[in-house]
């Protein structure tokens, strides 16, 4: 997932993309919260490797994820 985000940083990576590219399916199941799941372990584990607990993942409503430069207004 961070592969894939990394290579389309800036750009959003829609949550069937990712599904599809670790699982190489081109449908999720219905209802299916896999990808959410493994998007905030890896938030919280890069969160964890910055020393100022940054956030480097974007939620885009209802479509998918950005990675980009850290959301510093929780610091």
């Amino acid at each position: 997932i961070l592969r894939t985000l990394a290579l389309r940083a800036g750009r959003m990576v829609t949550k069937e993309a990712l599904y599809q590219t670790v699982y190489g399916m081109e449908d999720a199941p219905p209802l299916s919260k896999v990808v959410e799941v493994h998007v905030c372990t890896l938030r919280k584990k890069l969160a964890a490797a910055s020393r100022i607990g940054a956030h480097y993942i974007e939620t885009v409503k209802r479509r998918g994820y950005r990675l980009g430069d850290p959301d510093l207004s929780g610091v």
